[in-house]
């Protein structure tokens, strides 16, 4: 739906032709549609184009409802000289906007009836050369200013220059988006820059008056032939609170500290702390520091030297132990559970004789051996009671 001239135009031109000035049918507009309906912005825009000789169009109205003969409208006009278009429009019970193109068709071939155009409702309130007087004495001025000074809608003052320059360019404004203007010199940035090579942007934006994006931008055009302005853009944040040598002796000093300890005593987070030694680390300072927790327990076990054994300790110690678990031979090999596990498993692949199972299927196994062995259920109920302390295989064991 095309708002404007489906609903806003035919609405203002209805108060238009009802002789309303702006005020009146932005009062009547309001109290129909809302204060939000048609603004008055809007309503100025309508009536200059309205009252403007450029909107009466020679087509006939639709319909014969409004239909006068040429002959009513010449006596009328003629009778009643010093009437606007409403007022004849009212006279004729019809609308402005009819009066307009009959008298166009009337004076179509030539001028049988003579008729001085009225503005309708409000008069304006500024001539063509009071605008161009005022233009000419303010050549600074914007459009909008002007129609501040002139006490009119921009859009009025807007459509009136345009009109007053149609033919000839009287009126000379400033454009719209008109740039501000450098509040200082290359010349100067150059020389303040310089002089205060250790300030940050925001501090030599201070300095100049203007913002950090204006003086960054000006210092890249000033340097893109040659370097004019020995600046260095620094980071934002805080600058760093502690030097390298003041964390060597912390940390040499404290050795058994962990990361958020070391962190509290300086007054950082421990992701800060864990930075800064990084880096340390990575420049080639040396730091007496070995990292605590569990990621780091294992980075210390990694460390270690292996301690590697032979298939024959494993299968001599199997041999002679069926009965331990993969645990307790890694703990007697000083090795590891997945150390223990491997080896017993290549062991199996060789085809080597070692007499190890599964430790839980080799107990379900002689559990259930030995649950065919018959013996009485008191010596079994009082066997349990006396050893409450045992687990079954050891209960089996008294059995057998």
């Amino acid at each position: 739906m095309d708002v404007e001239n489906e609903f806003i135009k035919p609405v203002v031109s209805f108060y238009y032709n009802e002789g309303l000035n702006e005020q009146e049918a932005r009062k009547e507009i309001t109290k129909k549609y809302g204060p939000y309906g048609i603004t008055m912005r809007t309503i100025n825009k309508w009536y200059d184009i309205f009252r403007s000789e450029e909107y009466m169009s020679d087509k006939k109205p639709v319909g014969s409802v409004h239909r006068i003969s040429d002959e009513y409208l010449i006596d009328l006009i003629n009778e009643n000289p010093g009437l606007n278009m409403a007022e004849l429009g009212k006279l004729a019970d019809t609308t402005a906007s009819v009066i307009s193109i009959r008298l166009k068709e009337i004076n179509r071939d030539s001028e049988r009836v003579k008729y001085n155009y009225k503005p309708t409702g409000k008069a304006r309130a500024f001539t063509d050369d009071y605008l161009i007087s005022l233009a000419n004495e303010n050549p600074d001025s914007t459009v909008k200013e002007l129609s501040t000074l002139v006490g009119a809608s921009f859009s009025s003052v807007s459509r009136r220059v345009k009109q007053i320059n149609s033919s000839e360019e009287r009126i000379k404004c400033k454009p719209k988006n008109i740039r501000i203007p450098k509040k200082f010199t290359d010349e100067f940035l150059i020389t303040l820059a310089n002089e205060n090579p250790d300030i940050s942007l925001t501090e030599l934006s201070s300095l100049v008056g203007a913002s950090t994006t204006a003086v960054s931008k000006r210092i890249k055009k000033i340097n893109i032939s040659e370097e004019r302005i020995k600046f260095k853009f620094k980071k934002a944040g805080a600058k760093s609170k502690f030097t390298n040598e003041f964390i060597v002796n912390l940390v040499n000093a404290n050795p058994d500290l962990k990361m958020q300890e070391l962190g509290e005593l300086i007054g950082v987070s421990m992701s800060a702390i864990s930075h800064r030694l990084t880096k340390m680390k990575n420049k080639g300072i040396k730091l007496q520091y070995k990292y605590k927790g569990c990621k780091n327990c294992r980075s210390e076990e990694s460390q270690k030297p292996k301690t590697r054994i032979s298939n024959q300790l494993v299968i001599d110690l199997v041999n002679e132990n069926p009965e331990l678990r993969i645990s307790e031979l890694a703990r007697l090999t000083d090795t590891s559970i997945s150390t223990i596990s491997r080896k017993l498993r290549i062991i199996k692949d060789s085809g080597q004789l070692l007499e190890y199972g599964n430790k839980k299927i080799q107990n379900e196994k002689s559990t259930s051996i030995r649950s065919s062995k018959k013996f009485p259920d008191g010596l079994q109920t009082r066997l349990i009671n006396e050893s409450s302390d045992l687990d079954s295989i050891e209960l089996a064991k008294l059995v057998d």
